[in-house]
């Protein structure tokens, strides 16, 4: 399919000079920017039909645990130590590797004292162990160290709050930093700045780029990161309220692409109140979106449950397109979208019990689960598991991860895992 003509937005900066740094005084809401955004044009993908999918990238979005083929390197925040769980012994251990050590002290190279921030962001490329912890003025600053802890060294740091979201890519990791800008006209909100920053792993040197947004009652994220584009969250509140009296939400999901500055939006329409988006497989190029029809007549009540129908959109960051899935789907737990498959749920009948459903995006072909999978809740995957927990079984022994090879082949064998991460 050859890629469709689109004009996107250049995106405004809140400065207009590379490099440059905070302006001295809080500006306008860059929320105006989106008004006349451009989004991906819509196709409807047939029954059996694939999409041409680019090799996988090597992008990983990080916040806090780090999991691998081999385990999960994270940190224990009730013990204050970082800790790996091996998933060919079976066990949990600190990353110190000093014997007779208690752990509990300066002396282990694992611990980090409860009145800190904890490391956060964690990720391994094979050789070093990478996290971020925040400083005591509240500045982002990266670490690397040895998996036993030694050789720990500072890497970069950056004036500002860590915000959601790091995206580590070959040496580079890309992070988004928050700082106070003042306070509104009418003195009664907070503004924050956000700049996107970029990091070199090897050179231990880190640049704000160009991009800022300027928000008050609001924040933005780092959802993931495609070749040059990275995905982003802009979030504003709207001063209405829900019935509850929880706060409504104005959402813009974006692609900006790093090289031009353009930025294209994602999930037209979307605003969590009724929908949802997926965002695992932004690293292989792809966004999703679940649009649920909330119409009374529609919804469909089993066990007390009820479940909404509901449409997917997938969006190919690589095509510059977005795909309207054929047939209904229902809500049930989360959209999920890994392997270059999409995960979600049918129902018959409709009396019936919902059924787990893959739909290939390379090959077009769709698959049902066996029921010994169907509560299967996928949180994540490496390149051979799939992770995540067994429905309405309580954590951790709910926690538990599956061979990819086992899952497709319906055999349930499911390996409990410790549930600390």
């Amino acid at each position: 399919m050859d890629k469709k003509k689109r004009y996107g937005v250049i995106l405004f900066l809140c400065c207009m000079l590379a490099g440059c740094g905070r302006t001295e005084e809080p500006v306008a809401d860059t929320g105006e920017i989106f008004k006349d955004m451009e989004y991906y044009p819509k196709e409807n993908l047939q029954d059996g039909e694939q999409m041409t999918l680019p090799e996988r990238s090597g992008a990983v979005w990080s916040y806090s645990a780090y999991v691998s083929n081999d385990g999960v390197f994270f940190f224990s925040k009730e013990e204050g130590l970082l800790k790996f769980e091996d998933w060919e012994s079976n066990t949990v251990y600190p990353l110190c590797a000093k014997p007779n050590c208690l752990h509990d002290s300066e002396e282990c190279t694992a611990w980090f004292p409860a009145d800190e921030t904890p490391p956060e962001a964690l990720y391994y490329d094979g050789e070093y162990l990478y996290f971020e912890k925040s400083g005591d003025a509240g500045e982002t600053i990266f670490y690397r160290q040895n998996l036993d802890g030694s050789d720990r060294k500072q890497l970069f740091l950056q004036e500002g709050y860590l915000a959601s979201g790091v995206v580590y890519d070959g040496d580079e990791v890309y992070y988004l930093t928050a700082m106070a800008g003042g306070e509104d006209d009418q003195g009664t909100a907070m503004v924050l700045e956000y700049s996107l920053n970029c990091g070199k792993l090897s050179g231990g040197k880190s640049e704000q780029l160009p991009y800022r947004w300027t928000v008050k009652l609001g924040d933005v994220s780092l959802l993931g990161k495609y070749e040059r584009q990275v995905v982003l969250r802009h979030s504003v509140q709207t001063g209405e309220t829900e019935s509850d009296g929880w706060p409504v939400s104005e959402e813009t999901l974006f692609v900006l692409n790093l090289d031009s500055g353009e930025i294209t939006g994602l999930g037209e329409g979307i605003t969590l109140r009724s929908d949802m988006f997926e965002t695992d497989a932004v690293s292989d190029g792809i966004f999703a979106e679940q649009y649920l029809d909330t119409d009374p007549a529609g919804v469909r009540t089993r066990n007390g449950i009820s479940y909404y129908p509901s449409s997917i959109v997938i969006e190919s960051l690589e095509n510059e397109c977005a795909y309207q899935m054929p047939g209904q789907v229902w809500n049930i737990w989360d959209l999920t979208v890994l392997d270059q498959k999409v995960f979600y749920y049918l129902l018959d009948e409709p009396e019936g019990e919902p059924v787990l459903t893959v739909y290939d995006l390379k090959t077009g072909g769709e698959m049902t689960c066996s029921p010994e999978l169907g509560d299967f809740q996928i949180f994540g995957e490496t390149d051979q598991w799939f992770y995540g927990r067994i429905y309405g079984e309580a954590e951790p022994e709910g926690k538990v991860r599956i061979l990819k090879s086992d899952f497709y082949a319906g055999i349930p064998a499911y390996i409990e895992t410790s549930g600390e991460w």
